[in-house]
């Protein structure tokens, strides 16, 4: 019995499309954690850096929120993240 089954791509070319499937499906479900759709697609968490962006504020000012217990941080594993309800009660209780 003959093989007349043809490869379509070499072995490095299939290894290749494997890995960009696998880095489209991490990018899709990590999205799906880190936004909120009935948000406009805005993040659920922000990153230090993101809020330090936001607010306009320096680094040793964000820790020292933290620290006066103004804005709570979330903790997954190492990082910290602020919770965008987090962050829009902080921003709350500033305009009142």
């Amino acid at each position: 019995m003959e093989n007349t089954s043809t490869n379509k791509y070499s072995k490095s070319e299939l290894f290749n499309e494997i890995v960009l499937a696998i880095e489209n499906a991490m990018k899709n479900e990590s999205s799906k954690f880190k936004t909120d759709n009935s948000n406009n697609h805005n993040p659920v968490l922000y990153t230090i850096k993101e809020v330090l962006v936001l607010l306009k504020i320096s680094k040793p000012t964000l820790y020292s929120l933290f620290k006066s217990n103004k804005l709570k941080p979330s903790k997954i594993g190492r990082r910290s993240f602020i919770h965008h309800k987090e962050l829009d009660r902080y921003l709350e209780q500033l305009n009142s």
